[in-house]
């Protein structure tokens, strides 16, 4: 089965609300136990799988949560997983879909990033002139030692 699930606004560890969408593959490996440990096995998954979604990304700051999607998918499936063996339910794999951010902090984020390729930019444009310096004045010393040779 696949299910999606949605975290609304859960915090990262650094206090950002992002709102994360998931899709949860499961299958029912023990009808009996299924039946037997939870009323609504289909809705215990899907409250598990939230419960597990909001612990992990409080758990991470922003760029964690942003630059590490396998990571969070691995771990959320193999907390889901104990959680749920129990009830007789496999759940095979977590993959987040989508990581909201709020906009003014998207803007910001992108203010930041022009921000630091202006600077890398610039860094590579002032190397390029001290390489440049460099070769004139070794062809000023070039043409300073031809001359002198020259009316020697």
């Amino acid at each position: 089965m696949t299910t999606q699930v949605s975290a609304e606004q859960s915090l990262t560890k650094d206090n950002v609300p992002v709102n994360v969408d998931t899709i949860v593959y499961w299958r029912v490996m023990d009808p009996k136990l299924a039946a037997l440990e939870v009323a609504d096995y289909g809705a215990a998954v899907i409250g598990a799988a939230q419960t597990a979604l909001r612990d992990i990304i409080g758990q991470k700051n922003l760029n964690e949560v942003l630059g590490d999607r396998s990571g969070l998918d691995f771990a959320l499936t193999e907390v889901l997983d104990r959680q749920t063996e129990p009830w007789g339910v496999k759940v095979t794999s977590v993959q987040m879909r989508d990581i909201k951010i709020p906009d003014v902090l998207q803007h910001a984020m992108s203010l930041v990033a022009q921000a630091d390729r202006e600077v890398q930019a610039r860094k590579m444009l002032g190397q390029s002139e001290v390489t440049i310096a460099e070769q004139f004045a070794l062809a000023s010393t070039t043409i300073i030692q031809w001359h002198c040779n020259f009316e020697a």
